[in-house]
Order: structure tokens, then sequence, then C-alpha cells
């Protein structure tokens, strides 16, 4: 079993995964579960100094490979 994860979208973003989701036929959970997971094959995340922080600046370097196709059952999409 994996680990839950509890996160706080600002509304912009959380309207339109959550019309992706509806889109697929997906919840959002299951949607944004499978999104992440993909991003851990080949995505990187940067972090380095941000000189007029104080703070980090932070890269995300989504993954390049071409997509990997994700077969789910009907008791998955939920």
């Amino acid at each position: 079993m994996g680990k839950e994860l509890e996160l706080d979208l600002e509304n912009e973003p959380y309207s339109k995964l959550s019309k992706m989701a509806d889109d697929l036929g997906l919840s959002l959970k299951r949607m944004c579960k499978h999104i992440l997971e993909e991003f851990t094959f080949q995505g990187k995340v940067y972090g380095g100094v941000w000189p007029e922080g104080p703070g980090k600046r932070i890269i995300i370097d989504f993954p390049k490979y071409s997509s990997r196709v994700l077969k789910l059952k009907e008791k998955e999409l939920k």
C-alpha cells in the first residue's frame, strides 16, 4: 500500500486539473497520483540560491520521454 499525500492547490490549477480529470472520467486524486508517479521516471527538480531572496528558486524539469500508456480498469478510475 502506498503513502497518502495531502496537497493545497491554488484555485486556478485546481480548476484546470479538475476539468482534465472530469474529461477523462477519472477522479482528481487518481489523475494526480498518475501524474506524480510518471514524473518520477525521468523528471527532475533543481533548487538553488535565489539572489533576490531570502529563499530558494526551484526549476521543475518534466520528463522528456515518450509518454507511457496507462491502462486503468473501471474500478481504478475513482
